[in-house]
C-alpha cells in the first residue's frame, strides 16, 4: 500500500490541507489552519502534527506564479514555508505544483455544490488545496502514461 500525499495552498492567514487516500486515488479536504498573518511558524507546527498522525510520503505545496510565468508576490512566502517544513520532512519529498486559478476552481465547484457565500468563504482554502493536489496526481499520471514529457 502506498503512502499519502498532501496538499497546501498557503496564504497569509490561512493553509488549506488536503489529503489522498492511502491508494492514492481520491483527495479528500483535511482542513483550513488559521493563523496570525504572516505566522507560517504555526501552521508548519500543525503540517508536522498531521505527518505524525498520518503515513505520508509526499507534501505538494501550490506555487503562485502569475498568469504570464513570473513569480507572484507569494513567491517568496511559499519558498520560506517549505525550508519551514524541512526542519521536520525531506526537502526532496516537497514539491511544488502551479497553483493558478485554483481558488477560482474552488469556489466554482463550492457554488456548483449549492453552498453560500459564507460556506465557501470558510472551504474555500481547503478546496483549493483539493485542486492543487488533484492538479499534482494529474500531471503525475500523464507522465507515468507517456502522454506528456
Amino acid at each position: 500500500m502506498s503512502k499519502k500525499i498532501i496538499g497546501l495552498d498557503l496564504g497569509t492567514k490561512t493553509l488549506g490541507v488536503a489529503i489522498t487516500s492511502s491508494d492514492q486515488k481520491f483527495v479528500l479536504g483535511m482542513e483550513t489552519v488559521r493563523f496570525n498573518p504572516n505566522d507560517y511558524m504555526t501552521a508548519a507546527k500543525r503540517i508536522e502534527q498531521i505527518l505524525q498522525e498520518e503515513d505520508v510520503e509526499t507534501i505538494i505545496i501550490g506555487y503562485p506564479l502569475n498568469m504570464d510565468d513570473r513569480k507572484g508576490p507569494r513567491v517568496e512566502a511559499v519558498e520560506k514555508f517549505k525550508q519551514l517544513m524541512g526542519a521536520f520532512f525531506p526537502l526532496s519529498q516537497i514539491k511544488f505544483v502551479d497553483e493558478r486559478l485554483s481558488t477560482i476552481e474552488a469556489y466554482e465547484r463550492l457554488k456548483a455544490l449549492g453552498y453560500n457565500k459564507a460556506k465557501q468563504k470558510e472551504l474555500v482554502d481547503t478546496w483549493a488545496a483539493k485542486v492543487i493536489l488533484e492538479t499534482y496526481l494529474a500531471q503525475r499520471e500523464e507522465k507515468n502514461d507517456g502522454t506528456k514529457n
